[in-house]
């Protein structure tokens, strides 16, 4: 019976040994993956990797990145229209591009024209341009086996919209029947709208297979446009 009783004394001061470690460990676990979350935030290597994961960056380049720190001083500007507190910028001067990326979400939020910024990183507010001097980016890419076509199909855009600017130019991967206008970053629907029925084109979601461009809005351009 003593026996017994000793086993089990040593078992019960066994598990009570083990129960603090496994809390610990379980602590020390949480923290960790914390860490890790708050450095990717701050590290603009990991950062870029992430945002290069959902939109074609410019290469050769370093980015410079800044934090939304006041939204209200921002209200007003079209680029900062879906911002918050606490999303990342990340500018590439040589490129003259600007990505707004939500770590929260891991989502980029918008793309456009190279931003003004202070030394200190934050965000200095700027005056709304004009709408004459709005600029929008395209992709374009040739859906049919007729080469130049996105050269060609890139011309005529800039001529119907003037505040186009064609950034790249490329072969579709996938087979389409019509040519299709696709807001890249499913945050400007309104002038995605906009655009199409100025181009007559039809809106169309991001095509699967097909790779994601540095730019705002894509074009896929078919027989219907040779």
């Amino acid at each position: 019976m003593k026996k017994i009783i000793i086993i089990i004394s040593a078992l019960l001061l066994l598990v009570l040994a083990v129960i603090p470690s496994v809390y610990f460990y379980n602590k020390y676990q949480t923290l960790q993956k914390q860490l890790s979350v708050a450095e990717i935030k701050d590290d603009i290597p990991a950062l870029t990797a992430l945002v290069g994961k959902l939109i074609l960056l410019p290469e050769g380049e370093t980015p410079t990145v800044m934090t939304v720190t006041d939204k209200e001083k921002l209200s007003g500007q079209l680029f900062f229209a879906n911002a918050k507190n606490g999303d990342k910028v990340l500018v590439y001067e040589k490129a003259k591009k600007a990505f707004l990326y939500d770590p929260d979400e891991n989502k980029v939020i918008e793309v456009g024209p190279i931003l003004t910024s202070t030394p200190s990183g934050t965000l200095t507010p700027q005056a709304t341009p004009p709408a004459t001097q709005k600029v929008y980016t395209f992709a374009v890419l040739n859906a049919t086996l007729t080469k130049g076509l996105a050269e060609r199909y890139a011309t005529t855009l800039v001529s119907k919209v003037p505040e186009a600017e064609v950034v790249a130019r490329g072969n579709a991967k996938g087979d389409y029947t019509k040519s299709v206008l696709v807001d890249v970053t499913g945050t400007r629907k309104d002038e995605a709208t906009t655009l199409a029925k100025t181009l007559g084109l039809d809106v169309s979601p991001f095509p699967a297979g097909e790779s994601t461009p540095s730019a705002e809005f894509l074009i896929i351009v078919a027989e219907d446009q040779k």
